[in-house]
């Protein structure tokens, strides 16, 4: 369980808030409206961030961007 994150039904900014603390980057939302949208995610913990973000942009709800190294969470 420790070696997992496992979130269910959680608002993206408390996941986003979590994988920044775990990975030390700094994640950004474009729109405010996307910080409430609602994910279901389990992932390993020690996987990159960026399999974890393909995860969620495989909802299609969300799609991302990485520059200077932020991560930008977009529509």
């Amino acid at each position: 369980m420790y070696d997992k994150f496992y979130f269910s039904g959680k608002e993206l900014y408390q996941i986003t808030d979590e994988l920044a603390k775990w990975y030390k980057v700094q994640i950004d939302f474009e729109k405010e409206i996307l910080r409430y949208k609602h994910f279901t995610l389990e992932a390993k913990r020690y996987e990159s961030i960026t399999n974890i973000l393909e995860l969620l942009s495989d909802t299609e709800v969300i799609s991302y961007e990485i520059k200077d190294g932020k991560i930008l969470i977009k529509e």
